[in-house]
Formats: C-alpha cells, sequence, structure tokens
C-alpha cells in the first residue's frame, strides 16, 4: 500500500469516530432532554396543616397541586393515632 492509501484509510477511520461519537452525544442529549420535559410537566403535590382557633378548635389538610399537569388523588390513609396532639406536633410540624 501507498502512503496516500493507509492516509486515506486513516482519515477514513476517523470520520467514521467522530460520527459514533457525535451520533452517542446527540443519544443522550435527547435522552436527557425527554427526563427533563417529564420532570416539567408531572405534578408536585404538596400536603400541609392549617388550624382555626375561633369558638371552636379545627383543623385542616389541605393537598395542593404546584406542577403543571393534573395530579389525581387514589387514596388517603390516615393512622388511628392522628387526632393526638403529640402526632400532631410531631408529625406535621404544627
Amino acid at each position: 500500500m501507498k502512503t496516500k492509501e493507509i492516509f486515506e484509510i486513516v482519515l477514513s477511520g476517523i470520520g467514521l469516530l467522530v460520527s459514533v461519537v457525535a451520533i452517542w452525544q446527540s443519544k443522550k442529549a435527547i435522552k436527557l432532554t425527554e427526563q427533563s420535559i417529564k420532570d416539567a410537566n408531572r405534578p408536585y403535590v404538596g400536603i400541609s396543616m392549617d388550624k382555626v382557633d375561633t369558638v371552636y378548635f379545627e383543623k385542616f389538610i389541605m393537598i395542593k397541586n404546584y406542577g403543571n399537569s393534573s395530579a389525581r388523588v387514589i387514596s388517603i390513609e390516615f393512622l388511628d393515632n392522628v387526632k393526638k396532639e403529640s402526632f400532631i406536633k410531631n408529625e406535621m410540624k404544627s
């Protein structure tokens, strides 16, 4: 083989390597973009507790969606000791 042929083969190999790296990087960028879109459009649900102390002492549990898409509440479960004041102080930080 002549020097010219070896040079062409080396250049072809470098071109192939650059192409493979570019395809890999593009695939990685597409996955990152898809994940960013999913994270931006998912529901973010916050739960807080508020109390009103007028004639009657009342507690409210508020569930609010802070995300860009709708959220579904599939189930809500309460423990038996949710009415105890110690549970509220320790667990709900009120």
